[in-house]
């Protein structure tokens, strides 16, 4: 094993503060000030650690590490779809985990709220076929707007919380969208919410996660905000499709704080719209395809 200079372009992707190790073509890096655990831990290129397994929505729900620092999550890659069923967790190259790693790095120096990335893992397990783990710090406390979901259709969550998340959410989304992220998979369960603070006030944060995929798109604005809003619009839609907890005045208020002045909003909702009429039934033929072969995502 080795550490310390990079080999490769793809290593030289890392952050450049990071300590890295090396075994062949295999790599881990991490923060700094988190080396020291993960290596008492047993985590990095020779070992996995003590996990236990996360509840949370998701193809592969990610485990929990407790490190000195605090609680991370480490969340494993995994195929989505059909080609679940052939490739499973491996992947070609480690490309994606160096993506998803630079993206949440900027994001946060953009003042965008995702999790705090901590390390990286990429292992090489033959020709084009690699395991690809993040390890992220646990916001703790918070619980993602699906849960928030069902406790309002159950008529578990106050009237002040519920109005104060559409608001926090809306101008949360509009700081992301106004940054250039383009989410590929916004949905509620990758945003995250704290109730105590919703209860405290309207200052309440909103995490925006998984961003494996994503993009920062700095041309058509507008046009990357209705593609992720009609994307929103259709998960919830596609849930509750009778007896929704989102009513017409929810909808709105939400869509107030994501937009403030009338006749963008209006042009907004309207391109929106365009684009969940416009779904045609190849999207609806491959969810069912999903379906029948047991390969959907469930939440």
């Amino acid at each position: 094993m080795t550490h310390g200079a990079r080999s490769s372009d793809r290593e030289n992707s890392c952050p450049p503060d990071w300590p890295l190790a090396r075994q062949g073509d295999s790599f881990f890096c991490s923060a700094p000030d988190w080396a020291t655990g993960f290596l008492a831990l047993g985590y990095g290129l020779e070992g996995d650690g003590p996990r236990e397994q996360h509840e949370s929505p998701g193809r592969r729900p990610p485990e929990t590490l407790n490190h000195g620092r605090g609680p991370l999550l480490v969340r494993r890659y995994t195929h989505g779809g059909l080609l679940r069923g052939l490739t499973g967790e491996r992947f070609k190259n480690p490309d994606r985990l160096l993506a998803e790693v630079q993206l949440t790095r900027e994001l946060a120096r953009r003042g965008i709220l995702v999790p705090e990335v901590v390390s990286m893992r990429a292992l090489c397990r033959g020709p084009r076929s690699w395991q690809l783990e993040l390890g992220t710090r646990m916001v703790e406390g918070a619980t993602d707007l699906r849960s928030f979901l069902a406790d309002r259709s159950r008529g578990k969550l106050s009237e002040v919380v519920w109005r104060r998340l559409l608001t926090r959410a809306g101008q949360a989304l509009a700081g992301a969208h106004q940054a250039g992220l383009d989410h590929v998979d916004l949905q509620p369960a990758n945003l995250l919410a704290c109730q105590e603070e919703l209860k405290a006030g309207e200052a309440a944060r909103i995490w925006i996660l998984d961003l494996d995929r994503c993009r920062l798109d700095q041309g058509d604005l507008d046009r990357v905000a209705s593609r992720n809003l009609a994307r929103l619009m259709r998960w919830i839609t596609s849930r509750y499709s009778s007896e929704s907890p989102i009513s017409d005045a929810d909808l709105m208020r939400f869509m107030r704080a994501y937009e403030p002045d009338r006749r963008r909003r209006k042009r907004l909702i309207a391109s929106v719209v365009q684009i969940l009429h416009r779904e045609g039934p190849f999207h609806r033929a491959g969810r069912v395809l999903e379906r029948l072969l047991g390969l959907s995502r469930q939440g």
